[in-house]
């Protein structure tokens, strides 16, 4: 799920939103349902109770709670977006429904590869397997090293990271078979093991040029 910009820090508390153990509700399945963070994090308020059962070819899994979040800036559209409350996924945020597509009036173009409607042209990226990379950096080293990006070829602009033990600036480098060179820093005195278990976020120059223009 993507075009979440802000983030509210008072995610303990709604009014509107009961405990989550509530025992008037079991489950079906032997996995826990569970609020996903990124909608606890940026729309607590918008949570409600909305007991909900999801029939897969994996078997049903009953949910609690449903969020109306507001349209994707992406979208250029005005409907709100409901969404079932599960955490169905370690990488991605959320499913889009056709109905939501029908909704902000976008169409599938597989010839193009994106979602189109009258006012914007949104390319569709697609997740690849790959291995993932990690590396053993010295204290205080700065290395070049290659990542994973969910570009698969061609001139890429990977963002700034910060995090408490490394450092990586922002990159412009070229991405090759969905690896990308760009340069770590160990923040600490301290071996420390760097390791990149998804695609990093990245976006191809090109499209990045049009946007500062």
């Amino acid at each position: 799920m993507s075009g979440v910009n802000q983030y509210l820090h008072n995610v303990e508390t709604t009014d509107r939103v009961p405990p989550y153990h509530n025992e008037a509700y079991q489950y079906e399945t032997e996995y826990a349902q569970q609020r996903p963070a990124i909608i606890e994090m940026n729309f607590p308020q918008e949570i409600y109770l909305d007991p909900t059962t999801i029939q897969t070819c994996a078997g049903k899994t009953k949910t609690l709670y449903k969020a109306k979040i507001p349209p994707f800036l992406e979208f250029q559209s005005n409907v709100p977006i409901d969404f079932i409350l599960h955490d169905f996924h370690n990488y991605f945020d959320g499913l889009i429904g056709l109905q939501d597509l029908i909704n902000a009036k976008l169409d599938i173009n597989l010839l193009n590869q994106t979602l189109d409607n009258d006012y914007v042209q949104i390319p569709l990226n697609f997740r690849e397997d790959f291995s993932s990379c990690s590396y053993d950096l010295n204290p205080l080293e700065i290395r070049r090293i290659k990542i994973p990006v969910v570009v698969e070829n061609g001139p890429v602009l990977n963002p700034e990271f910060h995090s408490t033990s490394y450092y990586v600036p922002e990159t412009l480098s070229t991405s090759t078979n969905y690896l990308a060179e760009v340069e770590v820093h160990n923040l600490t005195n301290i071996h420390k093991l760097v390791s990149f278990t998804e695609p990093q976020r990245s976006i191809p120059f090109e499209e990045q040029k049009k946007r500062n223009f």
